[in-house]
């Protein structure tokens, strides 16, 4: 299982540029964090996003929440330390932006879906969805260009941060729940009304075995210095592509995690991490 906690984001401090967007829906909305204040391509043309950071910081995972790029468009990602990109010492290559996401194995034969394991846009309506894009190492870069293939493109966020990876993951038991908060009134004859209201995910989960120096410096001193409005991208397994959209979502921690001094040299913590909407 390769989990992944993706903070501090390093959005809000760089500068964004870009090709293809609206003026009046124009690409430096990625760094305001509320999600539903997007950046709108043009329609027109393919849309480039060019992030330019303080000086050249690892990177682990590049996210780019809620976004709207279709069913057959894809993306590419570069890191360079030259503002030209060229001589770039990260190029992802052109990839599909929905790979396959269902097996096979559990879909009828004559199911759309069956042979390529593809979403339908029924799929993917209704359900919060983030380009996640989890590189194979820390990559330490000052500039990055994500160029997308689809004119017509919403993005509500960026994350860009370095990941951190416990030694050990989490331990068997943790959960992620969904949160409903619809309010539910009942008429005199027994008849229910609802006033819908957004779902969250809820992620329990325990750490059981952290080095002296992980449970120093990534827990307690992190929330030290972020607390709990500080964004973090959970990411439950970046190696389970078929459900790497449904187990990963941007978060914060519900309440600060205590640092338990588990046994000697070694702690643990729990964390309750709740998907920010």
């Amino acid at each position: 299982m390769s989990f992944f906690l993706l903070t501090p984001n390093l959005i809000d401090s760089a500068t964004v540029t870009g090709t293809g967007w609206l003026p009046e829906l124009p690409i430096t909305n990625v760094q305001d964090r509320v999600l539903q204040n997007v950046a709108r391509s043009d329609g027109v043309t393919a849309p480039t996003i060019n992030i330019a950071l303080d000086r050249p910081r690892p990177v682990r995972g590049i996210v780019l929440m809620r976004d709207t790029v279709g069913l057959s468009g894809s993306y590419r990602i570069i890191g360079s330390n030259n503002s030209d990109f060229s001589a770039p010492i990260y190029d992802s290559d052109v990839i599909e932006r929905w790979p396959r996401i269902f097996d096979s194995a559990n879909l009828e034969w004559d199911d759309p879906r069956f042979w390529d394991g593809k979403p339908l846009q029924e799929d993917i309506d209704g359900l919060p969805q983030d380009l996640i894009h989890v590189l194979p190492a820390d990559i330490s870069a000052q500039y990055w260009r994500i160029e997308l293939t689809d004119t017509g493109v919403n993005i509500g966020r960026i994350m860009i941060a370095g990941g951190w990876q416990p030694s050990l993951g989490p331990e068997y038991g943790a959960t992620i729940a969904v949160e409903d908060q619809t309010l539910v009134s009942e008429a005199d004859a027994g008849t229910e009304y609802f006033n819908n209201r957004p779902r969250r995910r809820i992620a329990r989960l325990r750490l059981p075995i952290l080095s002296k120096d992980e449970a120093l410096q990534q827990v307690l001193e992190s929330q030290l210095r972020y607390g709990i409005q500080a964004e973090i991208f959970l990411i439950i397994d970046a190696d389970d592509q078929l459900n790497l959209q449904r187990q990963s979502f941007v978060c914060r921690l519900q309440e600060p995690s205590a640092m338990e001094y588990a046994f000697f040299d070694h702690n643990s913590a729990n964390f309750i991490l709740r998907e920010l909407l």
